[in-house]
């Protein structure tokens, strides 16, 4: 995994500056963004307090930041914990929920994969190599085939797919895009943004957004139905809709 991110991350415009036994540091300090990574062996080790995700956090904490850049780096830094372990029981999916629901410090993200899915990984980017492509242009080819996902909808196996599919949601850097009918890709956030101007929902979003500026996390994830969404916007969507 080590490698395969090195190289990734590489092509998307990062620096390493940093490697050690507890945690890579990548930079890309024109974009501001940066990432830290830790590679641990299984869910036990991380929650090891010599070297677990506390130790590696207090580490880059101490080591990376500068009194110069501190608010800089720890605003704009993700640190990846990637867990060579797949296990998903309630009590491992109320430690991941805890840690990237953790406010303190650096915004931490857990990517657990199998060693099935990294060597299915390994065996489809050796092909895809000897053909040009490189691990970029491999997963954003992969990513983008609607009978490849339809598949593993279908199936939910594990595989080379799941693991870019893990790989798009835990490394923000990497932007999903769709082809428009004429040819261009566009990144998500903007197909969104054309479809509500489209339908005529630009204001309505427009006071959503002003609104929910005002809660705080627990109130953000109650607005689960469009009775509470109304009930947030109160008056206002009378006056300004």
């Amino acid at each position: 995994m080590r490698e395969l991110l090195n190289v990734l991350l590489s092509e998307l415009g990062y620096l390493k500056e940093k490697e050690s036994e507890l945690y890579d540091f990548f930079s890309n300090r024109n974009k501001n963004s940066f990432y830290a990574i830790a590679y641990i062996d299984s869910f036990a080790d991380l929650q090891n307090e010599d070297s677990g995700w506390r130790a590696a956090e207090n580490d880059a904490l101490n080591h990376i930041v500068t009194p110069n850049d501190r608010g800089r780096i720890i605003n704009n830094c993700n640190m990846i914990f990637c867990v060579k372990e797949n296990d998903r029981s309630d009590t491992i999916e109320h430690l991941i929920y805890d840690l990237e629901e953790d406010r303190l410090g650096f915004r931490k993200l857990v990517l657990s994969y199998s060693k099935r899915e990294l060597d299915d990984f390994e065996e489809k980017i050796r092909d895809a190599s000897q053909k040009g492509f490189s691990t970029l242009e491999f997963i954003k080819q992969i990513i983008r085939d609607n009978d490849m996902f339809t598949e593993y909808r279908k199936e939910q196996e594990e595989s080379f797919f799941s693991l870019i599919l893990k790989l798009y949601i835990k490394l923000p850097t990497l932007v999903y895009t769709v082809e428009s009918e004429a040819g261009r890709y566009t990144d998500l956030q903007s197909t969104i943004n054309q479809l509500i101007k489209d339908d005529g929902l630009s204001d309505f979003a427009n006071l959503l957004d002003k609104n929910i500026l005002t809660l705080n996390d627990k109130e953000i994830r109650c607005l689960d139905s469009a009775d509470s969404i109304i009930k947030l916007l109160g008056e206002d969507i009378n006056h300004e809709l």
